[in-house]
Order: C-alpha cells, then structure tokens, then sequence
C-alpha cells in the first residue's frame, strides 16, 4: 500500500492544536510515518519502546496523560486506529494549552469572587461604621430628650421616669428613698429686677452647684420646673437627706449671687426634703406631695431654710 506522507502532513498542519499539541500518524509496530510539529523529520523513528507509544499500541484507553518521548511535552493524548489498515492517528494537546484556558476562567473567577469579598468586607465595613454613628446618634438624642437645656440637668421628663423606676425598686426591696424640692426664694422678682438673661445665669450657677454636690452612683437631680429643682436620693434616710439639703442650700447661698429685693441680700433657696419607705400599695404622688408640701413651710419659716416632712410609711 502506498501513502502520500505530505497529503497528511499538510491535514496535520491543517488541525488547530494549540502551541504545544502534536499529530502523528504511526504503524502498528511503533513507527513515526508523519508529525507535526517536526514534520518529515521524525518519518521512519521507531517510538514503539516509548510508554505513550505502548499504550496506543495495547489499546488500553483511548485519552490519558502523557509525557511526550519526542519533545518531552506533557500532553493529553487521544488515538484512533484507523479501520482496515495498520496505522493508529493520535491527536496530542498540551496540557499548557488546556490549563491556560480554565487558569484563565479561574482568574478572572476568583478575582470576581475576590472583588466581591472586598466588596463584602467594604460594605460591612461601612455598616457598622454607620450602625455606630446611628447609635451615638440616637444615644446623644435620647440624653438630649432627658436634659435641662439651660442647666444641662434633668428635665421633668427624665425625672419622672428615674422616680417611677427608684419608686419600684424601694416598693421591691423596702429600701429608703428620700426627695428634695430646691426652690429660688424670691426668683420672679429677681427676674424683674435683673432681667431673664440675668435669672437664666443664677440658674445654671445654681443647677451647675447642685449637680457638683449630688455625686452618688444612683442619686439624680433635675429641673423640675422653673426655678425649682428635684433631687433624688434612693438608699438615703432621713437624717442623710436633711444633711444633703442643709449643704445644697448654704452651698447656694455662699454663692453671694446679689439680689437686692431678697431680704438676705443675694439669691438664696428654700428646700423641702420627704424620707419614705414605700410599700405596695404607696403612692409616688403622696410622696412627691409631701416634698413639695415641706418646701411650702420652709417657705413660711422666713425661707432660705430646710424643712423635713415626717417620715411616710
């Protein structure tokens, strides 16, 4: 039989088989009769010894990876032989050529993926950063929606809830709790006399005095309304509180804040102090009224003085 070598030469290099690929065309006993890459140079190479070779020879499998014995090319070899004659055409593509195409795939996978982590990791990032400024946020408003804007106390709002909330744990566990009604003596006229930029200053003085002497970890004070102020002291009897108010009110006093319609000659302070150790079926409201029932006969006694209402039950 007689084959023209260039005609499948010319097939060969016909084949699109990548930068690394090889086709041959072999006998039955292992010899090279064509090749590209190499050409009619490998023609007559007995290979049959080759491991590659050996298994397009036995007919083992039909695709495999294999290490070239000609050029030392890793390669996934598939062969045919081709039907009633002896010669078995194996086609090689280069596992380089394979791989760059999935290496490829795989980069621009993973950086995807990658973005898409950083991305993540931008984004969470970011979330607390906002979900941090929110909770400051809204902590700075809330302190804000229980404070006295002129005096930086409490406000009403804030005093009643920490009342309710002292009221329930001494009901809870019978403890004292004793509160304090400052009022200005003589407030509205000093407004008159000294205008109300002149009041709204002796009231920060005052509030920034009360607030440095009620120092304990759950004693409160506040503007209650006015030029009146609460001060509230859980776990604190009787005799502590009187002690308490007998220092906020000479402390206001020492202030020497001139006032010359008050018959003491500066701003002075009248307080009301109630001790009580609430049961269950007490009222926050007698306590409250029985504080601001004592500020009026500290009132009555000539002010700038402290009076102590009997102790409730």
């Amino acid at each position: 039989m007689g084959l023209d070598l260039a005609y499948f030469q010319s097939v060969f290099e016909g084949l699109e088989l990548g930068p690394h690929g090889a086709a041959a065309l072999i006998s039955s006993n292992g010899v090279v009769l064509t090749r590209v890459p190499g050409g009619l140079g490998f023609i007559g190479r007995d290979v049959s010894e080759a491991p590659p070779v050996r298994r397009f020879l036995s007919g083992e499998t039909e695709s495999f990876f294999a290490l070239s014995s000609l050029d030392g090319e890793s390669r996934v070899y598939s062969f045919r032989r081709v039907a009633g004659t002896p010669f078995i055409v194996v086609i090689g593509l280069g596992s380089q050529d394979i791989y760059a195409t999935w290496k490829q795939r795989a980069s621009k996978v993973g950086l995807l993926m990658l973005a898409c982590c950083l991305g993540t990791v931008a984004l969470s990032a970011a979330l607390s950063v906002e979900l941090a400024r929110r909770k400051r946020a809204e902590s700075e408003l809330r302190v804000l929606a229980g404070t006295d804007v002129l005096t930086g106390l409490h406000n009403r709002r804030a005093l009643t809830a920490i009342l309710a909330e002292e009221w329930r744990l001494a009901q809870r566990y019978g403890s004292a709790l004793s509160l304090l009604f400052v009022d200005i003596d003589f407030f509205k006229s000093y407004n008159d006399t000294y205008g109300h930029q002149a009041g709204d200053d002796a009231l920060v003085a005052i509030g920034r005095c009360i607030s440095k002497l009620v120092q304990g970890q759950f004693d409160a004070a506040g503007r209650y309304g006015g030029e009146e102020f609460l001060v509230v002291l859980p776990n604190t009897p009787s005799a502590g509180a009187e002690q308490m108010a007998e220092t906020i009110r000479s402390t206001i006093s020492a202030l020497s804040i001139a006032h010359k319609h008050s018959s003491f000659g500066h701003i002075t302070a009248s307080i009301g102090v109630t001790s009580l150790a609430p049961k269950h079926e007490s009222k926050l409201a007698a306590a409250i009224r029985a504080a601001d029932d004592a500020l009026y006969r500290a009132k009555a006694a000539g002010r700038n003085t402290v009076a102590v209402f009997p102790a409730l039950r």
